[in-house]
């Protein structure tokens, strides 16, 4: 059999005291949300349902003493918080509307739910509360039609373009970045209008980000990539023409510059020391980023040893550099200020350069994270807690904290 139907419109009102409606526009609300508010012991599976509706309207006004309650006049919805009682209507209009959509689509069971224009009113961030909450909290299949842009990554989902050809409604399956920057454009979205992630961490190559990521969640796996964060590259090349200054501070020739923070103002970035021995001393380049970047929002994170793979279990690293280069005798040195990647062939006596990102992916996937080498936990720590710090409340409410 097929599991039912049920249309949401693009026009909600939450209806008046005694209202009854077939559909789930907001018009019977009241009355729904009364049957199951005081239930008998036989009937708490119901009962559930509605504890979940209060943890989500927790979350929306990121408030944990938030609850919401029909009055015996059955006139309105009441939300108590911080030892005040008001009526839903004066929360913002916004408010109202996630309030109606979670609610109908928990109160529904294995039901195929069709949404028109679920972001009406709604902030980007109670758009993705009320689709993380639908995803997770509620056992429906949706189909949304939207224009917002904020939807398309929300939660992993299938995108159909819809246009109108020659008057004949063409739909697309979107299967690629492409398409969906193509769906942007037509939604008359520019590059700054589309949110970035809260903190972005610059590094030189691929190989980094790998190692990053597989720290990052070995020490907080709440932190997605994407969401909380976005790892960006460099390149050792451009390294001399970046800066954490602002263009209107920087003394220089502004055109041989280009400055990190215009992009995302919390910005962290990582490079190589390069030195070949603890008195060593970083490049002058290296020493200017370094101090521009920890005089403003983030901070730099120079590694203590030669280079980012110096982080790692020595042997572990020899074990990767075989398996990928099979014709390997040996790492030509070991050790703090060594590159670790240069190995020598079973049969010459030429040194090479082992392929990083190879080397990087099978490390990750065969060994567990060791952060007490050198300062690699306090760097991790001081890395998490500024993601943490720059994404606020959103990062408490996504993960549940």
């Amino acid at each position: 059999m097929l599991p039912s139907v049920e249309v949401i419109p693009a026009t909600r009102k939450i209806g008046s005291a005694g209202s009854g409606a077939s559909d789930y526009s907001g018009e019977g609300i009241i009355e729904r949300l009364a049957k199951i508010q005081n239930l008998s012991l036989s009937e708490q599976v119901l009962k559930k349902k509605f504890s979940a509706i209060n943890e989500f309207v927790q979350n929306v006004l990121e408030n944990s003493s938030a609850s919401i309650e029909i009055p015996f006049g059955r006139d309105m919805i009441l939300i108590h918080m911080d030892g005040k009682t008001l009526p839903l209507d004066s929360l913002g209009t916004g408010v109202h509307e996630v309030v109606i959509l979670a609610a109908a689509s928990t109160l529904l069971d294995n039901t195929i739910l069709c949404v028109e224009e679920p972001e009406l009113h709604l902030h980007p961030s109670l758009q993705r509360k009320l689709v993380k909450y639908l995803a997770e909290k509620t056992n429906n299949q949706y189909f949304f039609t939207t224009h917002s842009a904020h939807l398309l990554d929300a939660v992993d989902a299938g995108i159909f373009h819809v246009t109108l050809r020659n008057g004949i409604s063409k739909v697309d399956a979107i299967s690629s970045t492409k398409k969906r920057s193509n769906i942007c454009n037509d939604l008359g979205y520019k590059a700054s209008d589309i949110l970035q992630a809260n903190c972005i961490i610059w590094v030189e190559g691929p190989s980094d980000r790998v190692y990053l990521n597989y720290w990052l969640k070995h020490k907080n796996p709440n932190l997605i990539e994407g969401v909380h964060y976005s790892i960006m590259f460099y390149g050792g090349r451009l390294f001399s023409h970046l800066t954490a200054i602002d263009n209107d501070e920087v003394e220089e020739n502004i055109n041989d510059f280009i400055s990190v923070r215009n992009l995302n103002r919390n910005t962290v970035i990582m490079f190589d020391s390069d030195k070949a021995s603890p008195r060593a001393r970083i490049s002058a380049t290296k020493k200017r980023l370094k101090d521009e970047f920890n005089s403003g929002s983030g901070f730099a994170w120079v590694t203590q040893g030669r280079e980012v793979e110096n982080y790692l279990d020595n042997d572990k690293v020899e074990e990767s550099v075989i398996v990928v280069h099979p014709s390997v005798s040996h790492l030509k040195e070991k050790g703090q200020w060594t590159n670790l990647l240069k190995y020598v062939k079973s049969r010459s006596a030429k040194e090479i350069t082992a392929n990083k990102v190879k080397v990087a992916r099978h490390y990750i996937e065969n060994n567990t994270p060791d952060l007490s080498v050198f300062d690699l936990n306090e760097r991790i720590e001081q890395l998490c807690a500024f993601i943490i710090e720059v994404n606020g409340n959103e990062f408490n409410h996504s993960t549940g904290m």
